[in-house]
């Protein structure tokens, strides 16, 4: 097969950049294992959530939050913990448990609308961040109990979606972290693995060699042992530190630079980018079918309407 040296460089770096990015990632996952940081921050936003309650803390509210059987059944399926996720219609139970009054709280739809208004009343409810927005849907519900609940359970899927993000931009900061220590203990300096890549063809074509036995479900202790075999990238600093000269030091925060932001990408992108690579070294761009558009490499789009005939 005909090589090509620069396109053999970037599978290279891809398929490097994507064993570090499993690391990263597995580590992340370790660390918020480790802290419980899912649960931890659903607690936290509950925290908010029911805070200023005026016949109890904020923490005994919380407590009494989580000892409800629609919560006290899911914290028994995590183990014992408090959970790291609740349903919509878990939540909603779970609140409205939380007053004098409740009743069978946990059956709202069988509930009347003047008790269910009379729930949300109740100052344990009221004086809260939930109660006041759950209060605000039962009001434009127009005394529909079931619109009530099912928006009720909107208001608080929408809420998860706000607080994954805050759980994500948590994770990447671990990422980060993560990455600069990677980075360190690796040193993988891009700008040294292309020039050492691409004057090594030996080296190169074992790396490449390797790039089609990537897969997608491949795990940190892989990634680790790929790294660091034989064969591996240029990588480590007892066997390619190599820095000696002014220009090699000069040059080396650039390239760890590049390495850091190329792990933060994450393994998802550069296993697509390692196969998008290797397509175009094996087969080359295929050509599109019959009535379709090119839409990126090796994706086509078909048209729905078949072209137009030709003149004549």
């Amino acid at each position: 097969m005909q090589s090509f040296p620069a396109l053999d460089v970037a599978i290279a770096l891809a398929l490097t950049y994507f064993f570090l990015s499993i690391i990263a990632t597995a580590a992340t996952e370790g660390v918020a294992h480790l802290r419980n940081q899912r649960a931890r921050t659903l607690e936290s936003w509950i925290g908010k959530m029911l805070s200023g309650a005026a016949a109890t803390g904020t923490q005994e509210a919380v407590t009494e939050f989580y000892k409800s059987p629609e919560i006290d059944a899911l914290s028994l399926s995590s183990g014992g913990g408090h959970p790291s996720y609740i349903p919509s219609s878990h939540f909603v139970s779970a609140t409205l448990g939380l007053t004098k009054t409740a009743g069978a709280a946990g059956r709202i739809g069988e509930e009347t609308w003047k008790t269910i208004g009379a729930q949300l009343r109740d100052p344990r409810i009221k004086d809260t961040a939930a109660g006041q927005a759950l209060l605000s849907i039962y009001r434009r519900s127009d005394e529909d109990a079931a619109r009530f609940r099912h928006e009720a359970e909107a208001w608080f899927d929408d809420q998860m979606e706000r607080l994954s993000g805050v759980y994500r931009r948590w994770s990447q900061r671990i990422v980060w972290a993560v990455g600069i220590a990677l980075v360190i203990a690796f040193n993988a300096n891009t700008i040294q693995m292309v020039d050492t890549l691409y004057r090594d063809p030996a080296r190169r074509d074992v790396i490449v060699a390797q790039a089609g036995n990537a897969t997608a479900s491949a795990k940190a202790g892989e990634a680790l042992s790929r790294l660091d075999g034989n064969f591996a990238p240029p990588l480590g600093w007892a066997r390619h530190g190599g820095y000696s000269g002014w220009w090699t030091v000069a040059v080396a925060p650039a390239g760890w630079l590049l390495t850091f932001l190329a792990i933060s990408l994450g393994a998802p992108f550069w296993f697509d980018t390692l196969s998008k690579l290797a397509r175009v070294r094996t087969t080359g761009t295929p050509p599109p079918a019959t009535n379709a558009t090119r839409k990126g490499e090796g994706d086509q789009e078909r048209n729905a309407q078949p072209p137009p005939p030709e003149a004549g």
